[in-house]
């Protein structure tokens, strides 16, 4: 019965939790993505740190925007979809990075919209970062075991 113990505990320290951690965010890399573009910006239009997209929307846009049914009362960087559909996950040991398309068409499309409306666009809220913890407590388990059956 100790030899049992002692080997599963053997096994616990060759499991490397950042891996897991990492692994289980790329599964899920659409997901969190879409805790920024889809759940922050396009349904709520704010940034990180929960404060409204500014400025507005200049008149002259805004009326484009409502005669195409696209205008939701804030900003939402939507017109086209096509900076919402062009974002990145990156995932390494220690930490990940979420972020809009850098260029196209040789102009870098992020920038642009950072200078325009300010920092924290690309930041993850309290409550999206909560979610990502949630979906990290819910995955990590079932990926030990994984692992624990591969060793």
């Amino acid at each position: 019965m100790a030899d049992k113990i002692l080997n599963l505990i053997k096994s616990l320290q060759k499991i490397n939790p950042s891996q897991i951690v990492k692994r289980v965010l790329e599964q899920n890399k659409e997901y969190v993505i879409s805790l920024i573009t889809q759940e922050q910006i396009y349904k709520k239009g704010i940034k990180g740190d929960g404060s409204k997209i500014t400025p507005t929307y200049s008149p002259a846009y805004q009326k484009l925007k409502e005669r195409k049914g696209l205008y939701q009362g804030y900003v939402d960087l939507s017109l086209t979809g096509t900076y919402l559909k062009q974002w990145i996950a990156e995932f390494n040991e220690l930490d990940f990075e979420v972020y809009g398309v850098r260029e196209s068409n040789g102009f870098d499309v992020a920038q642009g919209l950072k200078n325009r409306y300010t920092d924290g666009i690309e930041d993850f809220t309290k409550e999206s970062l909560d979610a990502i913890n949630g979906l990290l407590i819910k995955n990590i388990p079932d990926e030990i075991r994984k692992e624990l059956q591969n060793i």
